[in-house]
């Protein structure tokens, strides 16, 4: 199993929007095993899974961008 990644934004929004993995994927064109990849840093989702994560976590697609360690502000 894959460790909690606390700056993932992936599983951030997940958690923001109260889903577990399993109900996430019930709306998002992945199984559950890529969701998890994502979460861990390990894979990235493509444009089309991204634009429905942040459909289905009410959230900005913007939000789904990774963050460099060390680059948390925006200039």
């Amino acid at each position: 199993m894959n460790r909690p990644n606390i700056y993932n934004p992936y599983q951030k929004a997940r958690e923001n929007a109260n889903l577990t993995q399993e109900k996430a994927v019930e709306s998002l064109p992945v199984e559950v095993r890529s969701l998890q990849y994502y979460e861990a840093g390990r894979r990235y989702p493509n444009v089309k899974c991204a634009k429905k994560m942040s459909e289905i976590y009410n959230c900005n697609l913007n939000d789904l961008a990774p963050k460099e360690k060390g680059c948390e502000s925006d200039i």
